[in-house]
């Protein structure tokens, strides 16, 4: 038996068209929140990686830091879930030193590796 509708009550084809016509300003497509909150995440892990690898916490990495962090399985995994292997950790130190310092400050790691996982 059809279960009996209460007056006014709409059934779930009218919602559907209602919703599909109204404005969304409470929420985001789902794709989009996705996106950002991966972006967010990546974002954390790039954190945590640069200061992993600051073995001295000066707040910059040198070539040297970087070569002995990429000798730690832990930091090799993490840097292999955000996309980069060991053998590309000297071209890309080289790439993402942007003042040419021989070092890596925090902003250069992360604007470097938010471009190689596209997240920047």
């Amino acid at each position: 038996p059809a279960r009996a509708r209460r007056p006014g009550a709409l059934g779930s084809d009218a919602l559907v068209r209602r919703a599909a016509g109204a404005p969304n300003t409470y929420h985001r497509p789902f794709d989009l929140v996705y996106s950002d909150v991966a972006q967010q995440r990546n974002l954390k892990k790039i954190s945590s990686l640069f200061a992993q690898a600051d073995g001295d916490a000066s707040g910059t990495i040198d070539m040297a830091e970087l070569q002995d962090a990429m000798k730690k399985p832990e930091i090799r995994k993490s840097f292999a879930a955000v996309g980069v292997q060991p053998h590309q950790a000297q071209s890309l130190f080289g790439a993402f030193d942007v003042d040419r310092d021989g070092s890596l400050s925090m902003e250069e790691f992360m604007q470097g590796l938010a471009i190689v996982t596209r997240t920047g």
